[in-house]
């Protein structure tokens, strides 16, 4: 999804098929830790481009098919804490992108209320698969599980349109 081309042609071969697009899920997306005055300006793009841009772009291309059916369901994947301006000096274009996925999520899901068209986040926490597993700030004492956070997007596939607009973390109690 980080090259237009490809994208652009993945969203034209769904759209050739004649059928239902029905769910999208944007997982993606790379992650930097590195401290303000030592951040590169191409490692500033690259956390836009894959996190945030990456999710526009397939929103966008999914939306047109979806509306053809009047039924879809969209969800972003976050990042715990996202909804809330803290310093993130470690992590500051990460934890913006995907601040501006839920300010995305959030627009989509107001723009496509009542057209069967829903758009949600979950927002994960460390889990078993982070870059970074710092257990010990995690309140629920461990790390959360792949299972945990897909069962939490199954959550949002199987809810009703009315469902919208709406950020589930997926946390332990992290960032509390």
């Amino acid at each position: 999804v980080s090259v237009q081309e490809q994208r652009l042609e993945v969203f034209d071969w769904i759209a050739d098929l004649d059928v239902e697009l029905s769910l999208l899920v944007n997982n993606v997306g790379n992650y930097v830790h590195t401290p303000l005055p030592e951040l590169e300006i191409a490692q500033w793009h690259e956390m836009f481009d894959s996190n945030l841009h990456s999710a526009f772009y397939t929103c966008r291309a999914a939306l047109p098919i979806m509306r053809v059916s009047g039924y879809g369901r969209i969800v972003n994947i976050g990042y715990a804490g996202a909804q809330h301006l803290l310093a993130r000096p470690g992590i500051l274009p990460y934890a913006i992108a995907k601040a501006g996925v839920i300010a995305l999520t959030v627009a989509i899901a107001r723009t496509e209320a009542g057209t069967g068209i829903s758009a949600n986040v979950v927002s994960p926490g460390v889990i078993e698969t982070s870059v970074s597993k710092p257990v010990q700030l995690i309140p629920a004492g461990r790390l959360g599980t792949v299972q945990e956070l897909s069962a939490e997007v199954l959550h949002f596939v199987q809810a009703s349109d009315y469902v919208t607009g709406q950020i589930t973390e997926v946390a332990g109690g992290w960032n509390l």
